[in-house]
């Protein structure tokens, strides 16, 4: 029996996760005495780039990068060093969730240009995988990175996919 926190998915600062577990680790001190709890679960994993995100893996692109990453440098010693104090004295096991962090950017969709499709507004790439490959971009509008594996012959152009 224990406790669950989750604050949200996609958080790229520690400083969140230290704040929540400020507000609840009241509760859970008090569930701990009357109820013999014996874990507290912190969730919402850590959040990950999806722009760059073959160099942006370690904690350290974080610190070297431009103003958008200013204030959001997060590695599991940033994340570590803003959990775990709080948490000592509870005296209970802790969970934590690693979230996108661990596997995010550890996968690939490797597909296929077939042809390209021009319209008077867009052109566009089709390929040989669909939606339920990678939804998340017709979802909302979420970025991945595309990285060809054979350099094209002729020069490369914007294209929707």
């Amino acid at each position: 029996v224990g406790v669950q926190m989750h604050i949200g998915s996609q958080i790229t600062q520690a400083e969140p996760f230290a704040s929540a577990i400020t507000k609840v680790t009241p509760i859970v001190r008090q569930l701990k005495s009357k109820y013999a709890i014996k874990f507290f679960s912190i969730g919402g994993g850590m959040g990950i780039i999806y722009r760059r995100a073959l160099e942006s893996g370690s904690g350290q692109w974080w610190h070297e990068h431009d103003p958008a990453c200013a204030g959001s440098a997060f590695s599991i010693r940033d994340y570590a060093d803003a959990i775990v104090p709080p948490l000592r004295e509870l005296g209970i096991r802790i969970l934590v969730e690693p979230g996108r962090f661990l596997v995010g950017n550890a996968g690939v969709l490797l597909t296929r240009v077939l042809y390209i499709k021009q319209t008077a507004e867009k052109k566009f790439a089709i390929v040989d995988a669909g939606m339920n490959d990678l939804i998340r971009p017709a979802l909302y509008q979420s970025y991945h990175e595309i990285v060809p594996v054979k350099e094209p012959i002729t020069s490369r152009s914007t294209s929707g996919v």
